[in-house]
């Protein structure tokens, strides 16, 4: 993760990719820790956030705000050429998009400078140099003012509220141990207003929550690296093998060494040259 600020802005860039995807590709319950964008220049893909479906077709990008509960597939048409990246942007050490609480898409006429901006960002992410470093947050910049400038005009980016607060808090402390009390005071509200409060923002309870971002994490690094899955357990704050087993598979329906398998492949083999 690179982490650079010029005056007052800061841009986080996680990680990304290009990729041709074919059936099957889909997942669903996700809790992604930051911003994503998905940009596609052929093809379909399909977002579902709450009631809410977006497709997203040739020549839209889409948003897709951090801490938002969603499922993501590929439609009937069975391909897309899809450019991803896991970011954050933020102003006086606030989240430009923190206000944001379902997806916002919208369509461009010319691809080729937001696909070579995506494509600059892949590929000095992949140095650590500090020139690098600055090309990853000009690209990753450069891309959130584009797409901000096409923002319609209805869709406002306001100030944060005491939920959207907790869930920046989450995304950056998920590694500690959180407790509802704690959580709750720091958005004024008792245990119990501040559950129904959560429920509300994100249609899920705050623990839920909590270990769907840890989790989302894990499966990250094993699709990613080539860590143990003893290793992976830790940097994910959980201490029991079993138990870490156990969840994992209540959350995703197969233990971590089989998501692996079954993952790992397949993913390496969706990349675009």
């Amino acid at each position: 993760m690179k982490k650079l600020i010029n005056n007052q802005l800061s841009s986080i860039y996680q990680n990304g990719n290009k990729m041709i995807l074919t059936s099957p590709w889909q997942d669903s319950n996700i809790i992604v820790p930051n911003n994503k964008f998905y940009f596609v220049k052929e093809g379909e893909i399909e977002i579902i956030a709450g009631d809410m479906h977006y497709v997203v077709s040739e020549n839209e990008w889409l948003l897709l705000p951090a801490g938002v509960l969603h499922s993501y597939k590929l439609t009937d048409k069975k391909h897309a050429k899809l450019y991803w990246m896991h970011f954050e942007l933020t102003l006086n050490n606030k989240s430009l998009f923190s206000s944001l609480t379902t997806p916002v898409k919208i369509k461009v006429s010319n691809n080729n400078k937001i696909i070579n901006l995506f494509n600059k960002a892949f590929k000095f992410s992949k140095s650590n140099t500090l020139l690098s470093q600055l090309e990853v947050s000009t690209a990753v910049n450069n891309l959130a003012i584009i797409f901000m400038s096409k923002l319609p005009s209805q869709i406002a980016i306001n100030e944060e509220d005491s939920i959207d607060e907790v869930i920046n808090y989450i995304s950056a402390h998920w590694q500690e141990k959180l407790t509802l009390t704690q959580l709750a005071e720091r958005a004024n509200f008792s245990v119990s207003q501040f559950i129904i409060n959560f429920r509300k923002r994100t249609g899920v309870s705050p623990i839920y929550y909590i270990n769907l971002t840890k989790l989302e994490h894990a499966k990250y690094l094993l699709e990613q690296t080539a860590f143990p899955i003893g290793t992976i357990m830790e940097k994910v704050g959980y201490m029991d093998c079993a138990h870490f087993s156990k969840i994992f598979k209540k959350y995703y329906g197969v233990s971590p060494l089989k998501y692996r398998d079954k993952t790992q492949p397949i993913i390496n083999g969706y990349i675009m040259e």
